[in-house]
C-alpha cells in the first residue's frame, strides 16, 4: 500500500484504514464504532444512614455511600 506522507485536515478520509484498503468503497465510511456483547460488568452500591435524636431538639445524622463497579471489557 502507498501511504501518504503528509497529514492535513484535507486528507483525513484518505488516511483512514478502510480507505487505504479499498479506496473506491472506503470513501463511504468515516468514523466507526465497534460494539461487542462479549463483555460483562457488575455494579454494587450501599447507602447507610444513621440518625440519632438527642434531647433539646438536637439530632445527629451520619451518611456513608459505598460503590464498586467491575468490568472486563474496555474500548479498543
Amino acid at each position: 500500500m502507498d501511504y501518504p506522507t503528509c497529514s492535513t485536515t484535507g486528507n483525513t478520509n484518505q488516511r483512514r484504514t478502510l480507505f487505504l484498503q479499498n479506496p473506491q468503497q472506503g470513501q463511504y465510511y468515516a468514523g466507526l464504532v465497534a460494539m461487542d456483547d462479549g463483555g460483562t460488568a457488575s455494579y454494587n452500591g450501599l447507602f447507610l444512614s444513621i440518625q440519632k435524636r438527642l434531647s433539646h431538639n438536637v439530632s445527629v445524622l451520619a451518611n456513608h455511600t459505598w460503590q464498586h463497579c467491575i468490568s472486563d471489557f474496555w474500548n479498543i
